[in-house]
């Protein structure tokens, strides 16, 4: 009976979990002059994320961006959720990938929330362990009462486990 139960545990322990888990950063240019008002997204960005990579199955990735919101002379924090499924071709080092998705943003200083449409495209370069994942990301606001406008482009590079 310990036999059996060493056996599973050791076959558990060493199975790999299709869950990874990584960080995100980023540079996002997104700003708007409407006479002499001004409002942008502080240019750096940055969170954690995950990816579930199931077989036969797209990777689904989601996580938590944090951006900063800068109207007047204030800033406030801005929250974005991205809900992707990507597409990764198969390559032997370098493989290009291809997401698209929902985003739902959240400014809690104005008790707001929006959502998106988003669209991906990049590189995953595999050293060992290490995923780099250098992406271009888009995203058409639907609805962008309080950013300044509605479309933003990133430039990302997620590192992952």
């Amino acid at each position: 009976m310990k036999l059996i139960l060493f056996f599973l545990l050791t076959s558990l322990a060493s199975a790999q979990l299709p869950l990874s888990i990584g960080i995100k950063a980023g540079f996002v240019k997104n700003s708007q002059k409407i006479g002499n008002f001004e409002t942008s997204i502080i240019p750096v960005k940055a969170g954690p994320y995950l990816e579930l990579s199931l077989p036969f199955l797209p990777t689904f990735e989601t996580g938590i961006m944090f951006e900063g919101y800068k109207a007047l002379n204030s800033t406030s924090a801005v929250y974005q959720v991205p809900i992707l499924v990507k597409k990764r071709f198969n390559a032997i080092a370098i493989k290009p990938f291809i997401s698209a998705g929902a985003t739902i943003r959240m400014l809690p200083a104005l008790h707001e929330k929006s959502g998106g449409l988003t669209l991906a495209g990049g590189i995953t370069i595999g050293l060992l362990p290490i995923k780099i994942e250098p992406e271009l990301r888009y995203t058409r606001w639907i609805q962008s009462s309080f950013t300044p406008r509605s479309q933003q482009t990133e430039l990302l590079v997620g590192i992952r486990f």
